[in-house]
């Protein structure tokens, strides 16, 4: 997705939210395999495939204080390849300054497993959405 900045249909800015998250990636050092790719859209158009890959976020809001704050919408569970295409489940809503913390979380959780993200998520198929729980609305 090319975000808000330059396409009229963005809600969000993806691109945005995708530098927040490189440099938190950066910042964490975690290994290979601890975090995959995330699929990021600025609405629902889904340029950017959202609800096919492992993790995807698409952009909304979500009020707070009787205001529209920026959000993205998290998705689990899709899968882009195939012959085993699947659509990921909508989870809630996140903010989304709160987006690159609750990957810290997760990150973290799975790496003091001494596991990678499929094998944490196949050991723990409740994992991810235990971890998002508090930042979902």
């Amino acid at each position: 997705c090319i975000g808000a900045h330059v396409c009229q249909q963005g809600i969000r800015d993806s691109q945005g939210l995708l530098q927040k998250l490189v440099g938190m990636e950066r910042n964490e050092q975690f290994a290979d395999g601890i975090l995959l790719k995330i699929h990021i859209s600025g609405c629902p158009s889904s340029c950017g495939t959202h609800q096919t890959g492992p993790m995807g976020f698409r952009g909304g809001v979500r009020m707070a204080d009787g205001k529209a704050q920026p959000a993205f919408v998290f998705y689990l569970g899709g899968n882009e390849v195939q012959g085993k295409e699947t659509m990921g489940r909508e989870l809630g809503t996140m903010f989304e300054s709160e987006i690159p913390s609750f990957l810290v979380k997760l990150g973290k959780e799975i790496a003091a497993r001494g596991l990678d993200f499929e094998s944490y998520r196949t050991q723990y198929p409740d994992g991810i959405e235990k971890a998002a729980a508090e930042y979902l609305a």
